[in-house]
């Protein structure tokens, strides 16, 4: 199997980062053994612990011997997300969907993953697509914002000189409510 994907390259075109990062993890299998066929299935290598520790203790991730082989339910929400979004960097994809990827980490951490991402995008030309509520993150590193209400597009707005400036009343509506808590 992992052979067809990787001649098939789909593997690493799309990667998903959900909204709750428990639907990322089997709840009965140890986070090594899981992280073994992320490496093996998507990737098309072999696991390399040490990468994937170094950029956990970058992102805030306190690592110790047993680590990779406790249960997803042993960490954090924060800290699984974090796990998540460190998978979205290793696998390296053409097109990232990060589905609120910033919900329950601290304003560092955020940070730093924001940075990482648009690092990832500028260097490899990786599309990001952000599915978030928090208008102060996407007016920082969007270059285009569709807003959708209830299922259905409203508007698409090019970000200029890193201004979000909607056209809608439900646009406006959005901003005048991004800057009551700014």
């Amino acid at each position: 199997m992992a052979e067809r994907i990787k001649k098939q390259g789909n593997a690493r075109s799309i990667f998903l980062v959900p909204q709750n990062p428990n639907l990322a993890f089997h709840p009965y299998r140890k986070l090594g053994e899981q992280l073994q066929d992320f490496f093996r299935y998507t990737l098309g290598e072999t696991f390399d612990k040490t990468k994937v520790l170094g950029l956990w203790a970058e992102m805030g991730i306190k690592t110790d011997k047993n680590i990779l082989n406790r249960l997803p339910d042993s960490f954090s929400g924060g800290e699984k997300q974090r796990i998540c979004v460190s998978l979205a960097i290793l696998a390296n994809p053409k097109i990232l969907v990060l589905d609120e990827p910033t919900t329950g980490l601290d304003a560092a951490t955020e940070k730093w993953v924001l940075h990482q991402i648009k690092r990832m995008a500028g260097a490899t030309g990786c599309a990001v697509f952000f599915i978030t509520h928090d208008l102060r993150i996407v007016e920082s590193l969007a270059s285009e914002i569709t807003i959708m209400k209830e299922g259905s597009i409203v508007e698409t707005i090019s970000i200029k000189e890193r201004k979000f400036e909607p056209r809608s009343e439900y646009g406006k509506a959005l901003e005048k409510a991004r800057r009551m808590f700014v």
